[in-house]
């Protein structure tokens, strides 16, 4: 079970709802206010912050650390959804509609929530509405990411999904203009899992695109040398049809 924080972390900070942009625009004492009806607590890796199924209607707030959204298929294997950044919020469909958990999400390291009952929940959205505002604005950013996986499912081959997926991962590199970085790259289950396929089409993909310089993996970053033709073949197919 996820053990209660002290009043005061290790290192001597308290954990605080004013790390989120959510609260970006709550003053102070309404932040206090709203931090003495949460509970805080710290969650270990690999350990269950909410089980698919279960009827909780809390609203939780991930201050620090990170987590994933998974399910069980056939023969116990877990597939994963999503991951969630620190600083995000979790189960809030829950703590709106009162319906059971969809997905389980487990900690990927050492994690902090914030765990706030569904009424005080509500009663922030209608009475805070800056809070209400940014929750919409990530609500209709999960929407358009859904939307956007739906279309690349209908319309884009496994290999087409995973270049994709790797573009989307890939950040500037500043000492090398026009290329891009994944610092941590995930593990081929965890591609083959968002790109919809098999972790042999991930390790098939990615030693390709290597063997014609489009990529090169040094430990655990995949620099991608040229996005341009990465981006190529990523339409290619849906340019065709």
């Amino acid at each position: 079970m996820p053990v209660a924080l002290r009043h005061t972390r290790e290192n001597g900070s308290t954990p605080s709802l004013g790390v989120l942009d959510f609260f970006s625009e709550v003053a102070r004492e309404r932040l206090e206010e709203i931090e003495a009806g949460c509970a805080f607590r710290s969650i270990a890796p690999n350990e269950v912050i909410l089980d698919k199924g279960s009827v909780t209607e809390d609203a939780l707030f991930l201050l620090d650390g990170e987590a994933r959204v998974v399910i069980d298929v056939e023969g116990g294997e877990e597939v994963k959804l999503a991951t969630i950044a620190g600083r995000d919020v979790i189960g809030a469909l829950s703590a709106l509609d009162g319906e059971a958990r969809t997905a389980r999400v487990v900690a990927n390291k050492q994690s902090v929530v914030a765990i706030m009952p569904r009424p005080l929940f509500v009663e922030v959205l209608k009475r805070d509405q800056g809070v209400a505002f940014r929750m919409l604005q990530r609500f209709s950013a999960i929407i358009r990411s859904l939307n956007t996986r739906v279309r690349d499912l209908s319309l884009l081959s496994p290999e087409q999904r995973l270049y994709t997926e790797l573009l989307r991962l890939g950040r500037p590199l500043e000492e090398v203009p026009g290329q891009l970085a994944i610092m941590e790259v995930p593990g081929h289950d965890d591609l083959a899992s968002w790109a919809n396929t098999t972790r042999e089409v991930v390790a098939y993909v990615i030693g390709t695109l290597a063997r014609r310089g489009i990529v090169e993996r040094k430990h655990k970053t995949l620099y991608i040398r040229d996005p341009e033709a990465l981006r190529s073949l990523a339409v290619a197919k849906v340019a065709a049809q």
